[in-house]
């Protein structure tokens, strides 16, 4: 049999973690897979780790007990300890997963595929569809546009052991999410393969870690976008990636990005960036100008 090891990160969680439970325990079409979850806390303040612990009798779940590292720490501490497993997962707490959610990315999975992510449908706190979905049905998935901005979340996403074991071979440093870091990893190291179809929903709410409605939470993503930490810079990134044996193509795209602020590099770079989302294009393309990537 089979196993698939599901990652979840959870910080203050309680009031909706209950329901992303039962939809990770409701998984179909696993006859022949044996599925664990491994959940670190981040310092949870509330009831989130006895709701944790009311599960164990219904999901194989270990309960990691840690400090406050924030979601891209404590996701990345997850990865680079998970046990030897066929599949891995990630998922945040506050979801829901369809029945089918694991099935189908299995079935979407071959030797040359390393990674599979789906479209996501947006509802609101009490779980009810807006009409909205986070990605188009169809769009380009290079290494370009995942420079630009990656548009895979890591709640959707699925990945086999030997994806993982790349993973554990590249420095974390300079990537902004984990999310991110598997993207970039799968699209130079083997393939990537998109679900246009949603295989969850995803809260809004004001509780959200990596997203909200609020303009509180809005004002803290532009301003980490727009003026983020050094050491998350793309060209230091590009730099530590051209440490590794890649395809030439790639290598040209990262050496090019390395030295992009270097003379007038950035404004010849511009005009080869170009995305489906106009918003987040122009966001990019500003930025290079200016040497804020």
């Amino acid at each position: 049999m089979k196993k698939i090891t599901v990652l979840m990160s959870t910080y203050n969680g309680e009031t909706f973690l209950d329901r992303q439970l039962k939809s990770i325990a409701g998984q179909t079409g696993l006859k022949d897979y044996y599925v664990k979850l491994i959940c670190r806390d981040d310092g949870s303040s509330d009831k989130t780790v006895s709701v944790l612990k009311s599960w164990r009798d219904r999901i194989d779940i270990e309960i990691i007990e840690g400090s406050n590292m924030g979601a891209r720490a404590s996701f990345y501490d997850l990865l680079k300890n998970a046990p030897e497993s066929d599949y891995y997962a990630f998922c945040d707490q506050d979801d829901i997963w369809l029945e089918d959610k694991l099935s189908r990315a299995l079935s979407a999975l071959t030797e040359e595929k390393m990674l599979y992510f789906s479209n996501v449908e947006y509802v609101d706190g009490t779980g009810n569809k807006i009409g909205r979905f986070l990605l188009a049905k169809d769009f380009e998935l290079s290494l370009k546009r995942v420079l630009m901005c990656n548009p895979a979340n890591g709640c959707v996403m699925v990945w086999d052991e030997a994806l993982q074991d790349i993973l554990l071979k590249i420095p974390y440093d300079t990537f902004t999410m984990h999310d991110e870091f598997l993207c970039t990893a799968a699209l130079l190291f083997g393939k990537v393969v998109y679900d246009p179809e949603p295989s969850m929903y995803y809260r809004l709410h004001e509780q959200n870690v990596t997203q909200s409605n609020g303009l509180k939470k809005k004002f803290k993503l532009w301003r980490s976008i727009w003026f983020g930490r050094k050491e998350f810079s793309l060209d230091k990134r590009a730099k530590v990636l051209l440490g590794f044996d890649l395809k030439p193509e790639d290598k040209e795209i990262l050496s090019r990005i390395s030295t992009y602020k270097h003379g007038f590099n950035r404004f010849s770079l511009v005009k080869e960036y170009s995305c489906e989302e106009y918003k987040i294009q122009r966001s990019f393309k500003i930025r290079m100008i200016l040497g804020l990537l």
